[in-house]
């Protein structure tokens, strides 16, 4: 096996490549789409349903209309083929990864339009070749899943498997009909979560078990960080505002899948306050406005959700089930509010007057209840 591996490293070659086609006078490409082919030297007018040009020295069958498989050989022909997968697992997988590589290089330099990292990227189901070709997308996609080769748009960076995360895309859904919320991109990039893109069809080839940002794990972390995010208010507002359509969406439903979310919602600061939605507040230190003993206060005390979140018949729903006030007054509050009339009697009269009425009517309807 030792000295199979040393004729290999010593007599095989490869080269991987793929279409550059000049767009502008500074040197900016495109990669178009090609229908990739094998060479051994020369062409050998075989595709193969990669998306790049192959070349190695293959073992080729003698009319050179393929190469060596085992689907074509014989026992005697079992070197050809063991030569020809090796191949593809050391020097060819090696030349596509130092493709992937110089193509990285050059959209670092802002030398590539519209290039996407995955655009190259082979898909099994797509190969024309089944055999031996699936042996080289398994060895592919376990060199790339160790190379900083998923770049991540949040971050800005090159990352490797292990350091992606991978959105879960039904992250706030409470429909499948329902459009992935930007809101959820907005707030990934501003708290700089290692989000990567990447479209389903290559899912399969890559062990993504451990790098998928759950909708648990995504508020989780928007939660941590809520108090940081005031140049996003109204990307914020929105993640906020769909966390609580989901929460009320299942208070009916019994279904446990936004469960989790009642103790992130209740156990942090996070219902924006008017008049300007800055200041965060758990759901049972606000007022309800359309509470009977909301003129008991004032907006400027930022005792009030922002009115978008009581315009929302389910984000309302969510604030009065998590505990904001807006069926009777604790009489904690009310003591509180009673102890200030006398001062604003000396500002404004009518006013404390007013506040003095309704705090005696609550008081009368408490009285009832009990």
């Amino acid at each position: 096996e030792t000295s199979s591996q040393t004729v290999l490293q010593k007599y095989s070659t490869a080269s991987v490549a793929c279409s550059l086609t000049l767009i502008r006078d500074e040197e900016c490409y495109k990669t178009p789409k090609i229908e990739g082919e094998i060479f051994c030297f020369l062409p050998l007018s075989i595709k193969t349903g990669l998306p790049v040009h192959v070349s190695s020295n293959f073992a080729v069958i003698n009319n050179r209309r393929g190469i060596w498989t085992s689907d074509e050989s014989d026992n005697a022909r079992s070197e050809e083929v063991k030569w020809n997968v090796s191949l593809m697992k050391t020097a060819i997988c090696s030349a596509y990864c130092g493709l992937l590589e110089a193509l990285k290089e050059l959209q670092s330099d802002s030398k590539l339009e519209e290039y996407k990292y995955f655009s190259i990227w082979p898909v099994e189901e797509e190969l024309l070749v089944y055999n031996p070709w699936h042996y080289f997308v398994e060895e592919l996609y376990r060199s790339i899943a160790e190379r900083d080769l998923f770049f991540s748009d949040s971050t800005d960076r090159w990352l490797t498997l292990d350091e992606s995360k991978f959105l879960d895309p039904d992250i706030l859904r409470v429909s499948y009909n329902s459009p992935f919320p930007s809101a959820v991109l907005e707030i990934v990039k501003h708290i700089e979560l290692p989000v990567v893109h990447l479209p389903k069809k290559y899912h399969e080839h890559l062990d993504l078990a451990e790098s998928i940002e759950t909708e648990k794990t995504f508020l989780e972390h928007f939660f941590d960080t809520i108090d940081q995010l005031e140049d996003v208010l109204e990307s914020r507002n929105d993640v906020l505002c769909l966390a609580l359509e989901c929460f009320a969406s299942e208070l009916d439903r019994k279904n446990e899948r936004f469960s989790y979310l009642q103790e992130l919602l209740r156990g942090n600061a996070c219902i924006p306050c008017a008049p300007d939605g800055v200041e965060l507040k758990r759901p049972e230190e606000l007022i309800h406005p359309s509470a009977e003993f909301a003129q008991l206060f004032d907006v400027d005390e930022n005792v009030f959700p922002l009115q978008r979140f009581c315009d929302k018949v389910f984000v309302d729903r969510a604030m009065k089930e998590l505990g904001i006030v807006h069926d009777s007054i604790p009489l904690k509050l009310l003591e509180d509010r009673a102890s200030g009339i006398a001062e604003l009697y000396k500002e404004e009269k009518l006013k404390a007057m007013e506040r003095a009425q309704l705090i005696v009517k609550c008081l009368e309807k408490e009285d009832k209840r009990e």
